[in-house]
């Protein structure tokens, strides 16, 4: 029998059962097994690990089932039967209710994951990309920093109704105590019957008038202070801040049941969270932050997809001035700060590149307009620019197919001009099957993007999945954020098993940690490894290695960044070994 003929074992299966051989139709089972498991992805790493390797596998499997197993189970009857056998509600479980039972707290194998060389998060949007506790922090301590609601917010209900923004208006402050010497109730602040819409209020002073009490806190403390943490305005209004610019379940905030219901809230938390970082310190100091935390999680480079549809933000001196070739000279001057600032700590960081990215709301003459921008800046900082993407809600945004005249003029015109601007699109982040959004996998292997932004549905589509693995595509798979967005119940509904049996190239990123919770790349990691039963260490190997080869990063950097890479893993399986034999 040869492994190549599937159907031959079939057969020989069938023969076994007509004759009762058990011997046989065990052979028939295992050979068809090891068949399919030769076409995994991490299939070829698998076959060849050192006894090193071998020995830290079985390692991490076994702490793996020790954790799983002392879990909380789901209350009822099959819950010992479920116990007994391995299984456990982790893969079953939400990401926030694996959080408060525990499953991310410090222990043998979340240690580990927190040691372990991540790569690269090829897969992450600027704005959404800083832990949600260091916004709040900006939000408390940045100077002249003024808050804005399209209501008075008189009532907790209210809190929920507004319309919240942020900017920063020099001399705010001052001004503000000039006008009202003698604070009092009645002066006007958000929360006054007095308050005029869209005036613009100092958040130092709405910060410690905050009318209302702890209704708000993140469910358990989760992300946020504890409950027992006694209550004052500030933090009681951090608190309410954290339920605006996170998805994070709240006790008082409304409960989003739906794909629809959690992307009408995700679309909202980026326009609180843009008057607080769009400030020219504030950008800067927010993204080398971003880079601090990458870094110090194990995570050596990233490509942040950046939006440039908002055309300027507010410079030091509180004019809306500053442009798309300002924030890529303070995104460089930032990483310039954290490099020197990493080395120091003795942590590996490679850098960081943009895409650039616009949303799919706009009509093909707005397009073209953010190509050329795009141009322009690839053309003033050829090593920082190295992708294109549409980005937004699939769903009921616009098609790439309506785009395709400024998208095909676009690898046009970039050819003729001898510059290299690959796209690197988002596709299939949808439950649909044969909509818009799911065919827009169509066209982003038709346009040649270099990479698949989340490709949730590509599992529906064997002739694409195989043109993926035919072409190299690799797809910038962020579980935690499509379950928060509501495409699956758990890690146990996600379609990644699906793409790593048939040896899909996939890579782990984390999407918008600042919204998630999922700061770095430990969380989504140890989530597929915890959730799915067939991942062991070489397919960890494999997915985070795969990120540094898919990246943009030129060859040269590229090889260096690899070798670096595989010496670090190296010294994590021998670190497993010493640590937990």
């Amino acid at each position: 029998m040869t492994l190549d003929q599937p159907d031959t074992v079939l057969d020989q299966a069938q023969k076994a059962a007509e004759t009762a051989d058990v011997a046989a139709y065990l052979d028939a089972r295992q050979h068809l097994i090891h068949r399919e498991r030769s076409l995994r992805l991490d299939a070829p790493k698998l076959a060849s690990l050192s006894a090193e390797e071998e020995l830290a596998n079985e390692i991490l499997l076994k702490l793996r089932t020790q954790q799983l197993r002392s879990l909380p189970q789901t209350e009822g009857d099959l819950a010992s039967s479920a116990a007994s056998s391995g299984y456990t509600t982790f893969r079953d479980e939400p990401f926030y209710r694996s959080k408060l039972a525990g499953a991310f707290a410090d222990g043998p194998l979340p240690d580990i994951f927190k040691k372990m060389p991540k790569g690269a998060n090829l897969h992450c949007h600027l704005d959404g990309s800083c832990d949600a506790r260091f916004l709040l922090h900006l939000a408390a301590t940045t100077k002249d920093l003024c808050i804005q609601s399209n209501i008075s917010i008189i009532s907790q209900q209210d809190l929920f109704k507004a319309t919240i923004k942020f900017r920063v208006f020099p001399g705010a402050e001052e001004q503000y105590a000039i006008q009202h010497p003698k604070q009092g109730a009645t002066t006007p602040s958000i929360f006054t019957s007095s308050y005029n819409p869209f005036d613009w209020i100092p958040v130092t002073v709405v910060r410690h008038r905050f009318p209302f009490p702890y209704a708000y806190l993140a469910k358990h403390g989760l992300d946020l202070m504890s409950p027992t943490t006694p209550s004052s305005p500030p933090l009681a209004f951090d608190s309410w801040l954290h339920t605006l610019i996170t998805m994070t379940p709240h006790a008082g905030g409304p409960e989003r049941r739906t794909s629809s219901a959690a992307w009408g809230h995700f679309l909202t938390t980026f326009g609180v969270i843009e008057g607080i970082i769009g400030y020219e310190p504030n950008f800067k100091v927010f993204c080398k932050e971003i880079m601090l935390q990458m870094a110090r999680d194990g995570v050596r480079y990233f490509e942040a997809r950046v939006n440039f549809l908002t055309e300027f933000m507010v410079r030091w001196n509180g004019e809306l001035t500053l442009g798309h070739l300002d924030w890529c000279r303070i995104f460089l001057e930032a990483q310039a700060e954290a490099k020197e600032q990493l080395a120091q700590e003795g942590f590996a960081f490679d850098g960081a590149r943009v895409i650039y990215s616009t949303v799919r709301v706009i009509n093909n003459e707005q397009l073209r307009a953010s190509m050329l921008d795009c141009i322009s800046l690839k053309t003033k900082y050829p090593d920082l620019i190295v992708g294109f993407d549409l980005v937004g809600h699939e769903d009921p945004g616009i098609p790439a197919k309506a785009y395709l005249p400024v998208l095909l003029w676009f690898r046009q015109h970039t050819l003729a001009l001898g510059l290299d601007i690959p796209f690197i699109l988002h596709g299939g982040e949808t439950l649909g099957d044969g909509e818009a959004a799911d065919e827009n996998l169509y066209d982003v292997l038709l346009l040649g993007s270099k990479r698949i932004g989340h490709g949730y549905s590509l599992y529906k589509h064997p002739i694409l999945m195989d043109l993926c693995k035919k072409r190299n595509v690799l797809i910038e798979c962020c579980p935690i954020s499509n379950e928060v967005l509501g495409y699956t119940a758990s890690i146990s509904g996600h379609p990644l098993p699906a793409l790593l049996a048939n040896g899909v190239p996939v890579a782990i990123c984390n999407d918008d940690c600042s919204m998630f919770g999922n700061v770095g790349l430990t969380p989504d990691l140890f989530t597929v490894f915890m959730g799915i039963e067939s991942l062991c260490l070489s397919s960890l190997n494999v997915l985070t290695r795969k990120s540094i080869e898919h990246s943009q990063m030129p060859e040269a950097q590229k090889k260096t960044s690899l070798l670096d890479f595989d010496a670090q893993w190296a010294e994590f399986i021998t670190w497993i070994i010493t640590h937990y034999r």
